[in-house]
């Protein structure tokens, strides 16, 4: 059932509830290349989208409940509220109309950990955790003049992650923008922000020494250690690095044509490592017995600092009404779930026909380089969507993905792994006055060097929605 309330002004409120059941056969939920282990998964997913669009408040919130039963494996069953929920928050206050804004939006999904395990479209069981973004962001939009003016504003961000090895953080930024138009077709701006990230838990290091006795006096029950050799150590880590960072840019945004736009921007990023500890010791060892310790010894420990230009340059190019060309090189920094922070070049570019077939044809390469960890990754890829029209109530949706990746070598993999990842998925949609019904098969294939990684998963599905 839908509810709208229309007012003056400008006034609106759609409540829409609306109930998935969804049957599917998994035939390897695990994506695992030995030991495959299938299962029949029934999904019921009953949500609600709220809607209010007026001249003070703007609001999109959709929620939902995924549970999931397993017929043969039900230790894997999402029943539980805090692994079942799904939330996705838009809102805009504007208490000063075109000038003081409050946005704020949260997400609360299950997500991939790292690209270089499991991954598979429509496959959510393994390398993933549920996470939650919250993010709030008043800011201030002063015009200066009629054709300058000045931005500022703060941002919040909390992220929250379920699995242990996410980094859990943080944020608080400050941003300061000075924009400059020149008629309808270009604007110019200098940007600065200066943000503080904060993990859950600061990093911390402890390196422990072992030492074999070669000479001991005993007394009683202690040892006098007159001489001894280097016999090995271990490292534990546990915390996540915190920093500071200074960006600056420059950007621009020009219509050259009614059918031509051109975006780009420059800058410097300056990242500003937090000191953590790093506590030694030393362990003594006669045979497998330990029979003396030294005291700990602790030390202030900090990542040494860093910079970096960043870019971004972007062109959209409409052919007709129908058809239209997106391409875009970029460099940046963001923090991934579990290794911190990395440096990402990009780039890549876009078909798209709209008509009565909707059409995305897409390609790009990805060069992440770690910040905190000896890693780098590169992938190398194109997408394709697809909704075909077959009546006037049934369409097929077509998906595609294909990626190369290369890994450089870590403590799990110690050679460079080259890995092609496929995914396929079609289906159809049958639609009635207010339910939907759909079926379709959804195929993932992984094939690397490292053959204990290769993997192949299948899936046939079922599924109505109901709304209301």
């Amino acid at each position: 059932m839908s509810c709208c309330v229309a007012a003056t002004a400008h006034a609106e409120f759609k409540l829409t509830p609306s109930l998935i059941i969804r049957e599917e056969y998994n035939d390897n939920i695990d994506l695992t290349n030995e030991n495959r282990r299938d299962d029949f998964i029934t999904t019921i997913v009953p949500s609600l989208n709220a809607l209010i669009d007026t001249n003070l408040l703007k609001l999109n919130l959709d929620y939902g409940l995924y549970f999931k039963l397993f017929a043969k494996h039900s230790e894997k069953d999402d029943t539980s509220l805090a692994r079942t929920q799904r939330i996705r928050l838009d809102s805009t206050f504007n208490p000063i109309r075109d000038i003081l804004f409050l946005k704020m939006s949260d997400v609360y999904a299950r997500v991939p950990i790292d690209d270089r395990r499991q991954v598979g479209v429509g496959n959510d069981f393994v390398n993933t955790t549920d996470s939650n973004i919250f993010i709030a962001n008043p800011y201030l939009v002063y015009p200066i003049t009629s054709s300058i003016s000045l931005t500022a504003g703060y941002t919040y961000k909390n992220t929250w992650y379920d699995d242990p090895q996410g980094q859990s953080a943080q944020d608080h930024t400050v941003t300061g923008r000075l924009t400059k138009s020149f008629g309808e077709r270009l604007s110019i701006y200098g940007e600065y922000d200066f943000r503080t990230h904060l993990p859950k838990e600061n990093i911390n290091i402890s390196i422990t020494q072992f030492r074999t006795v070669t000479g001991a006096i005993r007394v009683g029950d202690t040892y006098i250690i007159t001489s001894s050799i280097p016999s090995g150590e271990s490292l534990q880590e546990t915390g996540w690095n915190g920093y500071d960072t200074h960006t600056g840019t420059i950007g621009a945004m020009l219509q050259i044509t009614p059918k031509l736009t051109l975006n780009g921007s420059v800058g410097k990023v300056y990242y500003r490592y937090k000191s953590g500890t790093l506590t030694g010791r030393t362990q003594y060892f006669i045979g497998a017995t330990t029979v003396a310790e030294g005291p700990p010894v602790s030390q202030e420990y900090r990542l040494p600092d860093t910079d970096s230009l960043i870019w971004n340059a972007q062109a959209n190019y409409l052919l007709s009404d129908r058809l239209s060309l997106e391409a875009h090189y970029s460099r940046d920094f963001t923090d991934s779930v579990n290794q911190g922070a990395y440096k990402r070049d990009t780039y890549g570019g876009s078909i798209k026909y709209n008509h009565t077939i909707e059409t995305t044809l897409g390609g790009f390469h990805t060069k992440s380089s770690y910040e905190t960890v000896n890693r780098e990754d590169t992938s190398t890829g194109a997408t394709m969507t697809a909704r075909i029209p077959l009546g006037a109530n049934l369409a097929a949706n077509l998906l595609g993905n294909y990626t190369h990746y290369k890994f450089s070598p870590d403590n799990v993999t110690p050679i460079t792994e080259k890995t092609n990842r496929y995914s396929a998925q079609a289906g159809l949609d049958y639609t009635f006055r207010i339910m939907t019904m759909g079926l379709g098969y959804t195929w993932n294939f992984n094939d690397s060097n490292v053959e204990a990684h290769d993997y192949f998963n299948n899936i046939v599905w079922l599924q109505a929605k109901l709304t209301y």
